[in-house]
């Protein structure tokens, strides 16, 4: 009982959807009924109950991870997180209609160990489970995760295509991997960072490394604070990465941004490929005079940017696919001619259909609107029956809004998500940030004025739709051949491609 009350408020905490209050009774009877049932069947031999948990060292956290094999189909997983006092801190049981073998089962229940690990703020604890090649395989020093490995698998990656004939001319990375910089200066070839966040997020970092930590930890106290950082829109608290916050739990995430730019100094013409284009941040891309940004996006697939490739409509690699496949365009279809009339697509990443039937509203949204496991996010938005966006402000969202031309309401939660809201409410004016009551909870009032505001027909939503409709064109424009980002990498790839590309330089002592 007590675990199912914290289970629904850690739902509702994370801005998921809970049980019913009266349903809780009937969810923890069934699961001492499970108990007993499983304890009733399970015979386990004597001196394999004398093992006892041991506690972690001070300052640590342990998570003890098992799986359960209900049938062919279905199996279940269980995670409890310990302090070493051995009090509980947080524990996950979950069912899934999913199969295979031992060591898959283990892995599965470590993935839903580490996404809770994730969404509770811990990033460092020792793990205990029964299968003895998951553990091992967790401590192998095969893989490339870390630097040292990483390192190790791309060199020999890049010897093994030059004796091939097949040689690399340049190293791109993305975000968070710095390491991949000093590879490239061992081996003389030019590297260049991707930067799949806005410009002036990467701007804002840059500030805090090098001269502005004081004003910006010191305003960031006062929420009503402005801060001025050069070549930037003025600024409040709630507009920096969350990493900047004295509320950040992250502590990697700092650290490793600072990595970044230090990796990035020790190039003689560091080049940084940004995820914007020219017309959407012009001042934030020349604020930082020694590093070259260059704007070579949207990224997004042909098929809803230029038009030129149909077929290309996947960014690549989509994790989830949808259980009813595009069942949410045919209903988007069905709306076109719905004018005046609100309905939505609620997208419930991960959630099964059994999941999903739980909601005690379902039958009442799904009046108005549409819920699904899965769906094309950007195929949706460049749907024409879609009139505003309600979004967390991710960089890929927020652009994605920008190519389709689909007002926004901007519900950031962390990271970069707070600036990208400012740019939007702000500085583009395709949206409305919601804001938040004296305890920091968005309530649902507040929602629907946004939306309101959004698709009503006063001068404020007319000025966000025809800002909407404006970016729209110009992101399409900056693709497009001949546009800015397209030329941009384009002469990117003739730097590289011609060999002109200036080389990290390297200190030489000739001796006659």
């Amino acid at each position: 009982m007590a675990w199912l009350v914290w289970h629904n408020r850690n739902e509702l905490w994370l801005g998921r959807p809970a049980g019913k209050a009266e349903d809780i009774g009937l969810q923890a009877s069934q699961y001492v009924l499970e108990f007993i049932e499983q304890q009733t069947a399970l015979k386990v031999p004597d001196h394999q109950r004398l093992v006892k948990w041991s506690r972690p060292p001070i300052g640590k956290i342990k998570v003890n991870v098992a799986e359960k094999v209900f049938s062919a189909h279905q199996m279940g997983v269980g995670v409890v997180i310990r302090d070493a006092d051995g009090e509980v801190l947080v524990a996950l049981s979950e069912k899934f209609n999913e199969g295979g073998d031992g060591l898959w089962r283990i892995t599965r229940a470590m993935w839903s160990a580490i996404l809770l690990c994730w969404e509770m703020g811990f990033h460092s604890a020792l793990v205990e489970c029964t299968n003895a090649s998951l553990l091992a395989l967790l401590q192998s020093h095969d893989t490339c995760y870390t630097e040292q490995n990483g390192s190790k698998t791309l060199t020999d990656l890049i010897v093994s295509n030059a004796d091939q004939g097949r040689p690399f001319n340049c190293l791109i990375h993305a975000l968070l991997l710095p390491w991949v910089a000093d590879v490239a200066r061992e081996h003389h070839l030019p590297s260049a960072l991707l930067w799949i966040q806005p410009a002036m997020v990467l701007d804002i970092y840059y500030y805090y490394f090098n001269g502005f930590a004081n004003v910006i930890s010191e305003d960031t106290k006062d929420p009503s604070c402005l801060i001025q950082l050069p070549g930037l829109p003025l600024l409040t608290s709630r507009d920096l990465p969350s990493f900047l916050l004295a509320s950040n739990t992250y502590s990697f995430a700092l650290p490793t941004f600072q990595a970044e730019f230090e990796a990035l100094e020790k190039d003689t013409h560091p080049r940084v490929l940004v995820n914007t284009f020219d017309a959407l941040e012009p001042e934030a891309l020349k604020a930082i005079k020694k590093f070259n940004l260059v704007g070579v996006g949207p990224l997004i697939p042909s098929a809803f940017l230029d038009g030129k490739d149909p077929s290309d409509k996947s960014f690549g690699g989509d994790l989830i696919k949808a259980s009813k496949d595009h069942c949410y365009i045919e209903w988007l279809n069905s709306k076109a001619e719905s004018i005046g009339c609100l309905c939505f697509v609620w997208e419930l990443i991960g959630k099964e259909e059994k999941e999903m039937e739980k909601f005690s509203c379902r039958e009442e949204l799904e009046e108005k609107g549409m819920i699904v496991s899965w769906c094309s996010q950007v195929e949706v938005l460049s749907h024409p029956s879609v009139g505003c966006f309600v979004t967390h402000c991710g960089w890929n969202s927020s652009l994605e809004s920008l190519v389709s031309g689909v007002p926004v309401v901007g519900f950031p939660q962390w990271s970069d998500q707070g600036t990208n809201a400012k740019l939007i409410q702000d500085v583009w004016k395709t949206g409305v940030r919601v804001e938040v009551n004296k305890d920091g909870i968005v309530e649902g009032d507040e929602i629907k004025r946004c939306l309101e505001l959004v698709m009503g027909d006063g001068e404020r939503g007319e000025e966000m739709r025809r800002n909407a409709k404006k970016w729209k064109e110009l992101a399409r424009e900056a693709a497009k051949e001949g546009g800015s980002s397209y030329n941009n990498l384009k002469d990117f790839v003739d730097e590289i491609g011609e060999g002109n590309c200036c080389l990290n330089s390297v200190d030489l002592e000739v001796h006659g």
